[in-house]
């Protein structure tokens, strides 16, 4: 049975030195495949298998686990020392991503160890890659540059295949959509002629009137119920112009009639009054006339106390100014006098109005010309600054066609530009100070110019007032308005006190003027008595009866005919109010037909904007699409262009024919001087490899080989012999393992001595102890079918995969579990 035969296989290593035997194709090699725990193929496994390797990364002891589900593999990663899990159930890509992040181990390294990697069997790209990675360690810096140029090479050959894809959709986009395009313009330009003539109609019709409605045309209606009821009411013909005008002459003359009685009424009443009154007058002279003399002489006594000396002589004179007026004036003094105070003690100034004016025209004048240089200096100070921040936002650059370094587009030095900023900020900042300093006088006068309006519009409110008048005169005369301000109050308080005297002065010039005419009046009719005056008064008192019913019956008929005349003009007024009404309501009628059919072509008007935004939106959609089409075309072309320029440079930096080929060769200089030295422990007689030719201008990596002092070079060292052929594969590996810095990896070596003579035999087992004694190993596994050579590596332990064919050690197998399949 071999390895393909168990069904379980648990191996765990006791020693430094394990060697592995078993007879041909029991899977020995198969075996080390497995050994390092990067996952292995898929077709490796049967379904529901299992991969367990358990390994010490510096302090830490992990179970690397991978199992088959399926058609996928699903690995584990789980650290035992601590407890936690790292990766879980994940596949094997992200897998293996794990491991070489934490043991540094990658396919090249596996390979590698596991001696599947043969310098003699490799072809010339093999060897470039191993001998790149190899002296490495002597140009990081430079390689690393160059990997990330050809990293940046191709990211930038996805970029423009990927910018490709995008602009053969875009095209394709563009192509299918292009007919689609065209008959969108078209259908544009007919939705807008379309707009254009809803737009025409609806300004042709007269617009909405949202007042006309339904309810308003029922409210119009129900409005002319009480003029149809009216009108229906009434009987007979319908009243017309004349018939009114009938009537009215009719009242008038009734009217002409009561006047004429009314007249006769009045004149009896008026001679029936003079009667009583000169009869109550004669009984009063004959009875006593000495109280009248007496209340002449009080008021002649009282009125001589007055004063003479008046401020407003004019208000006692009592021919053009009455009491009735002097009342008036104090009754409006509390309209003008308050606000007239508050305004004269609110002025500041002696000026008077026009000149204040003048002044303010030209405070004006000056703002406006000190407004203009403001803007003019804020205008250059604004250039100012862009150009500061041009100046540095811009970068010196060389003039290709001298040695001067300019700043493109400045024409100014910084320095010149901060003083100009610096002068035009002081300039702006003084005429900013005018300008305050302006307004702020300016503010002044204009309270005193408003001040001064108000009282001059109070003055002429009241200049043709009889008695207010004089006072306002008076003010004018002693200059109260200019200079004289502070005199106000008391020509208000005498004007007051004038008033007041004025009307008690005139009404008691009225009484005396009554009592004197009365006076002379009994004094005339002392002795003249009439006999008959109450006969006289009994005939007016019956005439007057008379008069009396005749009015009475004029004025009866008159309120007939004119009730009869009000009725007729009420139903005419009800006639024309629905004439009126009937014509509001055909012409709201009208609107509202007209309002319908306006909101439908607004409705219309609406749904044709709406199609005609979304056809917009579709075209700028389509136009976007050109747009970003020239966009990409334009993407790929720098992308082209930035590619190209890579490839100039990793061209140029290449190993193979750029400037790192020299120091390579360097390097693979020596590799070949190690790994030389590690050919002279175990080869009996002379034997170097030579380092490749460089003669040709290019690396072959093909290495000769020099025999004992022979002149003559094996061309390469695939044309060795076969135990010529594994030292140099074996010395290649150790060689790889310093270069790379590989310490405390395993070393795997299957069937080293294949093909060796008995004394190198010899030598090479002396050299594997002295691996395993150097420390610079974890483990060695070697597979040897040959007992005379694993027999002398006395400290190994043994894995017998398969007991058939091999001469068996005394103990083997300790720590290794195998389980055949039945």
């Amino acid at each position: 049975m071999g390895l393909h035969e168990i069904e379980t296989f648990d191996f765990t290593l006791k020693s430094t030195v394990t060697i592995i035997l078993g007879g041909n194709g029991c899977g020995k090699t198969s075996l080390l495949s497995v050994f390092l725990p990067l996952a292995p193929a898929k077709s490796e496994f049967r379904e529901g298998g299992s991969y367990t390797n358990y390994a010490l990364v510096g302090d830490d002891r992990l179970k690397f686990e991978v199992l088959r589900r399926g058609s996928s593999l699903s690995c584990s990663i789980f650290n035992i020392t601590k407890g936690v899990p790292i990766v879980d159930s994940v596949n094997a890509k992200v897998y293996n991503s794990m491991v070489e992040q934490l043991t540094g181990i990658t396919k090249e390294i596996k390979e590698l160890i596991n001696g599947e990697t043969l310098l003699t069997d490799a072809t010339t790209e093999v060897r470039r890659k191993w001998f790149t990675l190899m002296s490495e360690s002597d140009l990081t810096y430079v390689v690393g540059c160059y990997r990330r140029l050809r990293k940046l090479a191709s990211s930038l050959s996805g970029a423009i295949e990927h910018t490709g894809r995008k602009i053969g959709e875009a095209k394709m986009r563009v192509v299918d959509d292009e007919e689609d395009r065209a008959r969108l313009e078209v259908r544009l330009k007919e939705l807008d002629a379309e707009l254009q003539e809803l737009n025409r109609t609806i300004e042709a019709r007269p617009g909405l009137d949202n007042a006309v409605s339904v309810d308003s045309i029922r409210k119009r209606i129900a409005s002319l119920q009480p003029a149809v009821k009216l009108i229906m009411e009434r009987y007979g013909v319908l009243p017309s112009d004349e018939l009114i005008n009938e009537f009215q002459s009719r009242v008038v003359a009734w009217r002409e009639q009561a006047a004429s009685a009314e007249t006769e009424c009045n004149m009896y009443n008026k001679e029936l009054s003079q009667l009583l009154d000169e009869e109550s007058r004669q009984a009063y002279l004959m009875r006593n006339h000495t109280g009248l003399k007496q209340t002449i002489d009080s008021l002649k006594q009282e009125l001589a106390t007055f004063q003479q000396n008046w401020m407003f002589p004019a208000l006692f004179e009592g021919t053009r100014i009455d009491v009735d007026s002097i009342q008036n004036a104090l009754n409006d003094a509390c309209n003008w006098n308050l606000p007239l105070s508050m305004h004269l003690d609110q002025l500041k100034t002696t000026e008077r109005l026009g000149a204040l004016e003048k002044r303010l025209q030209g405070m004006d004048l000056t703002s406006a010309g000190l407004s203009e240089k403001l803007q003019r200096c804020e205008n250059v100070l604004h250039g100012l600054y862009h150009d500061r921040q041009h100046f540095l936002e811009t970068a010196e650059v060389d003039c290709p066609q001298c040695n001067r370094r300019f700043r493109p587009g400045i024409r100014k030095s910084l320095p010149e530009i901060e003083k100009a900023i610096n002068d035009n900020e002081g300039w702006k900042k003084q005429l900013k100070d005018e300008m305050d300093s302006l307004l702020r006088d300016r503010k002044e006068i204009e309270e005193d110019v408003r001040s001064l309006r108000t009282i001059r519009e109070i003055v002429m409110s009241y200049s043709n007032h009889p008695v207010v008048g004089l006072f306002f005169r008076k003010l004018q005369e002693l200059d109260i308005f200019t200079t004289a301000r502070d005199r106000y109050g008391a020509i208000a308080r005498a004007f007051t006190e004038e008033l007041d005297s004025a009307m008690m002065y005139l009404r008691q010039s009225a009484k005396l003027a009554t009592a004197e005419r009365e006076w002379q009046e009994a004094v005339a009719a002392v002795g003249n008595v009439d006999g008959a005056l109450s006969q006289k008064i009994e005939h007016i008192r019956s005439q007057l009866d008379g008069a009396n019913r005749r009015l009475i019956e004029y004025r009866r008929q008159a309120n007939e005919l004119e009730r009869e005349t009000i009725q007729l003009q009420q139903t005419k007024e009800a006639i024309e109010r629905f004439q009126k009404g009937y014509e509001h309501l055909v012409s709201e009628m009208n609107i509202s037909v007209n309002n319908v059919v306006v909101r439908e072509l607004l409705n219309r008007r609406e749904a044709k904007l709406d199609a005609y935004t979304s056809a917009r939106e579709r075209f700028r959609q389509m136009e976007g699409a050109i747009a970003r089409l020239a966009e990409l075309e334009k993407e790929q072309a720098e992308l082209l262009k930035e590619h190209h320029h890579a490839r100039l440079i990793i061209n140029a930096v290449s190993p193979e024919k750029g400037l790192l080929r020299r120091y390579f060769y360097a390097a693979i200089t020596r590799i070949m001087d190690l790994m030389n030295r590690y050919i002279e422990m175990v080869w009996a007689y002379p034997m170097q490899v030579i380092p490749c030719d460089l003669t040709d201008g290019d690396l072959d990596y093909t290495f000769p080989v020099r025999l004992k002092d022979h002149e003559e070079l094996v061309p390469d060292v695939k044309k060795g012999s076969k135990a010529q052929r594994i030292i140099f594969n074996m010395m290649f590996r150790l060689t790889a393992y310093k270069a790379l810095g590989l310490q405390n990896y395993p070393l795997l070596l299957d069937e080293p001595s294949e093909g060796m003579d008995e004394e190198h035999k010899n030598r090479l087992v002396n050299f594997i102890k002295s691996l395993a004694l150097s420390g610079e190993f974890s483990q060695l596994l070697v597979v040897s079918h040959e007992a005379e050579v694993h027999s002398k590596l006395n400290e190994a332990t043994y894995c017998v995969v398969e007991p058939e064919g091999v001469t068996l050690p005394p103990v083997y197998n300790e720590g290794v579990i195998i389980k055949y399949a039945s």
